[in-house]
């Protein structure tokens, strides 16, 4: 039998829940529990959508990483370094934020805790597993 996609409106809320989490708590630090607590579903709820906390970070993530690709997109300048300027602008800026300071620190914790390996023909660092 197969799974059943989560439906979007849910992953977005347990996305919201994590970065919410996230923010708060710090990676070392997130339960399950924790998640819950900043989403309208149970502990048992989220478990009905993902079989672990590591899936519901993924979610998080992969959210993440579309809204940082829209918002990327949306850029309005068209020569290079005009580009760069506002992604950096985008990227870095608005420090009195602490909540994304808070998720900021997070995603960091969790690329201190994923395992890297090295890719010779990239010369670049990643996670294992991914590409």
């Amino acid at each position: 039998m197969e799974e059943e996609p989560v439906p979007p409106d849910t992953t977005a809320a347990v996305a919201g829940a994590v970065r919410e989490a996230l923010a708060e708590h710090g990676y070392a630090r997130l339960t399950t529990a924790k998640i819950a607590a900043e989403s309208e579903l149970s502990g048992a709820g989220l478990y009905y959508h993902y079989d672990s906390k590591d899936e519901m970070v993924v979610a998080f993530l992969e959210a993440a990483a579309g809204f940082l690709s829209r918002e990327l997109d949306a850029l309005d300048a068209n020569d290079p370094e005009s580009r760069l300027r506002e992604a950096c602008d985008l990227l870095f800026t608005d420090r009195d934020d602490t909540e994304r300071r808070g998720v900021d620190v997070a995603v960091m914790e969790l690329l201190a805790h994923a395992p890297l390996t090295r890719h010779s023909e990239t010369h670049c660092w990643h996670s294992k597993g991914t590409r």
